[in-house]
């Protein structure tokens, strides 16, 4: 994406502009709607977790929910590895 409609989604989620403004400006820009969903979930994401303060979870258990799957696998060992190493 590039940094006009990056800028334009970012402003809607840090509630700079309106809804409406954000549309209005996706048009403009030519985002199509499944495009402007896409960029507007990426925007509100990266806003969430920039607020988010992971010294402050240190030395806190973190549970997960996995599929079966190679590539889970995979990780999984190396989480193992990496925590060992701590």
């Amino acid at each position: 994406m590039f940094d006009r409609e990056k800028n334009l989604f970012g402003s809607y989620a840090a509630k700079r502009i309106s809804r409406r403004d954000l549309l209005d400006g996706a048009a403009k820009l030519g985002v199509a709607g499944v495009a402007a969903n896409a960029a507007f979930a990426s925007s509100v994401s990266q806003a969430m977790a920039a607020d988010f303060n992971w010294k402050g979870q240190a030395g806190k258990t973190v549970k997960l929910l996995l599929n079966k799957h190679p590539y889970v696998d995979a990780m999984i060992q190396v989480a193992h590895r990496d925590e060992r190493h701590l």
